[in-house]
């Protein structure tokens, strides 16, 4: 049977000119193979043999003992079972494109994305009962619904998470080529792009750190109180035990901690809580400070405790300032 042959009898049955006959053979046929399409794809070519073959005996059985009194000619019957075939394939093919792009399209809509502008920290709830904070200028993309075998979300900037236990489903963030791992825990990840490195600080429960990078793969498994720094150039993981573990989650509750902190790192925190810009010049920027301040206080304020600390003298500039001097002593 020739190609012309077929694409004829394909384009009439398409625009409904097909007789009843041919057009009841074609359904009933279908509608009997509907559990193998989602199968075809996956078939080798003798599997494909072997199912096209026992096509053609389920097409002489969905014939009706009233149409089998009328003899078709050998030719016309194997025309109609080749046509038959080719319109299996053809609507499989079909089947398994439009699955594809509806659930290419469900995949790009059902993932939420949350930002937490700078000056601002969002308090979130996600599907699976996991609570967590988003700090000033990070954000979060995660999925409507977990309905896979893990619970998978992106982080770019500071969270930190009170993850829902399910053993079943391990709750994974990711942020960039380094992913946290647990099944139920409490944990900040510090993962600003500025950042040369991401930190992950465990306060309870027990998280695995994996990391994929210049075909280099490592992890690193931390127990509470410990942290974790991964150096986004190297691929690094170091591991470190941490004293004051609530000066890594204090900013969930409105609070800035530093502990022997450098400027320059100080100065960022206070940036994005307080959406400003903020600069050190001179020897002062080698300083590091101590101190609690709660985010309601006045920058003015807070600038005027580190400038006493660090014996550097802060010049209000626009929306922020510069932290001058001669440096610590």
């Amino acid at each position: 049977m020739s190609k012309k042959d077929i694409s004829d009898l394909l384009d009439r049955y398409l625009a409904g000119e097909c007789t009843p006959e041919e057009a009841q053979q074609v359904e009933a046929w279908l509608a009997n193979l509907q559990q193998e399409k989602n199968q075809w794809q996956k078939l080798g070519e003798p599997e494909r043999e072997q199912l096209l073959s026992s096509v053609f005996a389920n097409i002489k059985n969905t014939i009706s003992p009233e149409t089998r009194v009328v003899q078709m000619p050998v030719r016309n019957r194997w025309r109609m079972i080749s046509a038959l075939a080719a319109a299996f394939l053809i609507g499989a093919l079909v089947y398994t494109f439009w699955g594809q792009l509806v659930q290419n399209r469900n995949e790009q809509e059902a993932y939420m994305a949350v930002q937490a502008q700078k000056g601002h920290r969002k308090r979130l709830t996600l599907p699976d009962g996991t609570h967590l904070w988003l700090n000033a200028g990070s954000s979060l993309k995660y999925p409507v619904s977990f309905n896979q075998k893990n619970r998978e979300v992106f982080l770019e900037g500071e969270g930190f998470f009170e993850v829902a236990h399910n053993p079943e489903k391990p709750f994974v963030v990711r942020t960039g080529s380094l992913s946290t791992k647990v099944l139920g825990t409490v944990f900040n990840v510090n993962a600003y792009p500025e950042k040369e490195t991401v930190q992950v600080t465990l306060v309870s429960g027990r998280v695995l750190l994996e990391q994929n990078q210049q075909e280099l793969a490592s992890s690193m498994e931390l127990a509470p109180r410990q942290a974790a720094t991964f150096s986004k150039k190297s691929g690094n993981l170091r591991r470190q035990e941490v004293r004051h573990v609530e000066e890594f989650y204090a900013w969930t509750e409105g609070r800035l901690v530093f502990q022997e902190t450098p400027l320059q790192e100080a100065l960022l925190r206070l940036e994005r809580a307080y959406g400003v810009s903020l600069a050190a010049e001179g020897q002062v920027a080698n300083c590091t400070i101590t101190g609690t301040f709660k985010v309601e206080q006045p920058l003015a304020q807070v600038m005027q405790i580190i400038s006493i600390s660090t014996g550097g003298t802060f010049a209000p500039a626009g929306a922020g300032g510069v932290l001058h001097g001669a440096g610590c002593d």
